[in-house]
């Protein structure tokens, strides 16, 4: 994975930490902490094509949503654009849609073509 792989923000990984000790003492509590790993391959540009498929963020969500295998396209907040079915993506990230941003039509290209659309690793 390369050094862009994994996006934690400063809070999440407080939060993250205090309920990881937490889970040894239980009158603590993070009983209510709901957290989302999201998922996604990122799309390169110099090589026209998706890197492998991992976790790129872990996030809070109390309503996880389920909408499918429909492949989507998020752009991260250092500008890379990721190609995932997830439906929704940690805080400063954007959702485009098809012609909004050519980067973007080209990583869903990429995911429709399956094995021919990954880099080679």
């Amino acid at each position: 994975m390369s050094s862009r792989g994994v996006h934690l923000l400063e809070g999440q990984k407080a939060l993250l930490l205090a309920c990881t000790i937490a889970l040894s003492a239980p009158s603590a509590g993070c009983d209510d902490l709901q957290v989302e790993q999201f998922v996604a391959s990122r799309w390169d540009e110099s090589r026209e094509c998706l890197e492998a498929s991992g976790t790129i963020d872990v996030y809070e969500d109390d309503t996880p949503a389920d909408c499918g295998a429909t492949p989507r396209c998020w752009v991260a907040p250092d500008d890379d654009i990721y190609a995932t079915t997830a439906c929704e993506a940690p805080p400063g990230w954007a959702q485009t849609s098809a012609g909004e941003d050519d980067r973007c039509d080209d990583a869903l290209a990429a995911w429709e073509r399956g094995e021919d659309g990954r880099c080679d690793e």
